[in-house]
Parts: C-alpha cells; structure tokens; sequence
C-alpha cells in the first residue's frame, strides 16, 4: 500500500507572517508579565500591615491582578489565532525540519512593524475613496498651524484651497482644486502655479503621488517643499539634474530606528531620476 504525502501547507503573505509575529510577541510579553506574579504576592505578604483585613486586601490586589493576567493569557494561548499560527507552523515543519534559519529573525518590533503596516494599509484605502468633504476644514486649518512657511487661503463654499511656501529663490505657490464624487468624497487635483520647468514638474510629480484621494498626505507632501531648493535627490545624490533642475519630487518614507520605533521623512528626487 502506497502512502500518499499530505499537500503542502499553503505559502502566507509578508503581511500574514508580520501580524503572525506581532501576535507571538504580544504574547511573549503577556508571559513575562505572569512571572512577576509569585513576587508581587510575596511582597504583598512581606510588607508591614496595619491590621488583619489591611494584610488581606494587600493580599487580594495583586492575587485577582495575577489571576485576569493568567486567564486572559490561557484564553489568547488556545484561541483561534494562535491555534492558526502553531498549525501552520507545524505544517511547514513538516516539510523543511531545517529551522536554523529562524534564529537570524529578531524577537521584538514585530508589534510596531504590523501597527505601521496597518495604518499605511488604512491611508490607502482612506486615499482610493477620497476625503470626507466635512473633515477639509480641519485638514486644513491643522496644516495652517503646523506649517510656519505657509500661508493658506481656504474657500468654505467651493473647498478650493490656495497655498504659498516662503521658500528661499524659489516661489512656490499651489492651487488645490477638488472634484466629488456622488458620497461627497473630495479628491484634489493641485497646480503648482508657473510656467517654468520646475513649476510644471512638481505639478506632474504631486499629480502622480499614491493615495490621490487623502488630503492629509497631500498636505504633508506640500509641507515637504519647505526645504526647497537646498536638497540633494535621494537617488543620484545631485543638486541638480543635466536641466539644472533642482529634486522636485517629495516621497515619503518609513525609517526604522535603532530603538525599534519608526519615523516618516520625505526624500526629495528629480522627476528625471524615475
């Protein structure tokens, strides 16, 4: 009788594996969280009392705190999620018992990485639709006060937004006008306003940015000019380009520091560079 090898377990996404992780770390946490219990309690048992029932409540506080943490920990322990996770684990053992190459894969920032993942997941999502007609007015105004280079005339009744960067031998000034869909979403079609080579490719370059429909990253991408025309193009590492044309694209990007946490910077580029 011949034996039939069972299928392969089916391949998960970059994504799946991040949050899989994500999971296992949240739980690696909620275990060292449990082996401070015994020591909670002994100190609780060790401390001065006032009186038999202040020696029982001091008792009690960290008893009932360690039995949620443990409850809670054995229900996340055998829920779905993390049954998922050690069947598909098991699988792919199954397949390759090789797990050397599971050392080299760090134990903590998974947490962080799949909330990131998650909120640019969001952003685009968010971006495809557009941005709610009501929450313009905020965007706006919040973009106003945070950007101290920018002078900003908003048209309540039509949405167009107008924006002039006091920017050192450039003169940037950008005309947002928006268009709506049938949910009164807004999605804004923008001009940097001028004629010359550099007025016409940031006008190309922000026309072509992800997430056309989220103001915010418009917004933010606008700000980004402010440190025009003193940057050099993150990828040829020039000034200028053969038209002598300063990076007049602006692109964001996620940078993970050395603590593990990550912050966003917009690189600046020639349009010539992509």
């Amino acid at each position: 009788m011949t034996s039939v090898n069972p299928p392969p377990a089916p391949s998960w996404s970059e994504d799946e594996l991040i949050e899989a992780l994500a999971l296992l770390e949240n739980m690696q946490e909620q275990l060292d969280l449990l082996r401070t219990i015994p020591a909670g309690i002994i100190r609780a048992l060790g401390a001065t009392h006032l009186s038999p029932e202040d020696y029982f409540q001091n008792f009690l506080v960290p008893a009932h705190g360690g039995s949620r943490r443990l409850n809670k920990f054995s229900t996340d322990w055998h829920g779905a999620p993390v049954r998922g996770i050690v069947e598909h684990a098991s699988a792919r053992e199954k397949e390759d018992a090789d797990l050397s190459a599971g050392l080299t894969v760090p134990k903590y920032g998974w947490r962080e990485l799949a909330r990131s993942n998650a909120r640019v997941k969001k952003e685009g999502e968010d971006g495809e639709r557009g941005t709610k007609r009501e929450e313009v007015e905020e965007l706006v105004k919040g973009f106003d006060e945070q950007t101290e280079k920018a002078t900003v005339n908003f048209d309540k009744e039509s949405l167009v937004i107008k924006i002039q960067l006091k920017v050192p031998q450039w003169k940037l000034r950008f005309v947002l006008n928006p268009e709506f869909d049938d949910q009164d979403h807004v999605v804004y079609q923008v001009e940097c306003v001028g004629s010359k080579p550099a007025q016409t490719s940031i006008t190309r370059c922000m026309n072509k940015r992800p997430a056309a429909g989220d103001l915010q990253y418009l917004l933010d991408m606008i700000g980004a000019y402010q440190d025009a025309p003193f940057v050099t193009c993150a990828i040829c590492n020039k000034t200028v380009n053969q038209q002598v044309i300063h990076p007049t694209g602006r692109r964001r990007k996620e940078i993970k520091n050395d603590d593990g946490t990550t912050e966003t910077v917009w690189e600046p580029y020639h349009e010539s560079c992509t």
